[in-house]
């Protein structure tokens, strides 16, 4: 799966605000280590972009607290996951690539590969 393929999906699970009349407008949220973007599509969701100093970067959904809640992708640098996010972290059904290329697909619980899953070696 190529960083371009999995992006390309990515943007196809994200609504169009075109879809959402009821969207707000872009909020700017700035902190020492990040900034994040969102828009508010529901009364208990937003949506958006939090981009990391050090280059790596999330988009998905959040809670009203700021925490990645909701499906979302993390990217730093060749490494990624993407899943269902809870709090912050990884919890129930994702993907993990790490920087050699090696994939997991499976459970995670609190950002750590518990459960059921499947490891591909580079």
């Amino acid at each position: 799966m190529s960083k371009d393929s999995l992006q390309k999906d990515f943007v196809l699970l994200i609504p169009s605000s075109k879809n959402l009349p009821h969207v707000t407008k872009l909020k700017f949220y700035k902190q020492k280590d990040y900034t994040i973007t969102v828009k508010q599509i529901n009364e208990n969701t937003l949506i958006g972009v939090q981009r990391y100093k050090s280059g790596a970067c999330y988009k998905g959904y959040f809670n009203l607290n700021l925490d990645k809640d909701g499906f979302g992708l993390f990217q730093k640098g060749k490494s990624f996951c993407y899943g269902i996010f809870n709090e912050g972290k990884l919890n129930g059904l994702g993907v993990e690539r790490v920087e050699d290329g090696s994939i997991y697909e499976g459970e995670f619980e609190n950002g750590k590969k518990n459960g059921i899953g499947k490891y591909s070696m580079k």
